[in-house]
């Protein structure tokens, strides 16, 4: 809650206080936003923004509290592209994904993270 909060400070300080619901939202503008700061995190090159200081998963959390309450509150205009069977697709990849893991289960290779390589377990 407290990383939600600050979010939603530095949106009111620089928009004002809940002008989204006076304004309405595009829900690609919020869903790009989104992505961006998950991409920023997690590269693992930034915890939080380097200008403002406010946490990325800070503004990711504010992103989906403001689609979720301009879609209750009915100003969300819905302009993402026409449905694509991503749903079809990701389901049809988890029989991929279940072969990969039996065929390779036997293999214990390094993974790299941010503060080093580790074994798996």
């Amino acid at each position: 809650m407290a990383y939600l909060a600050v979010g939603h400070l530095e949106g009111h300080l620089k928009y004002g206080l809940v002008n989204w619901r006076e304004v309405g939202i595009r829900m690609s503008v919020y869903l790009d936003a989104l992505q961006r700061h998950i991409k920023k995190m997690s590269d693992g090159n930034e915890w939080e923004d380097q200008v403002t200081k406010v946490p990325h998963i800070a503004s990711a959390l504010c992103c989906l509290s403001i689609i979720c309450d301009a879609y209750e509150g009915g100003n969300l205009i819905d302009d993402r592209p026409k449905a694509a069977p991503a749903s079809d697709i990701i389901d049809r990849m988890s029989e991929n994904v279940k072969h990969l893991q039996t065929l390779f289960g036997d293999k214990k290779p390094i993974d790299y993270f941010v503060d080093g390589p580790k074994e798996r377990a």
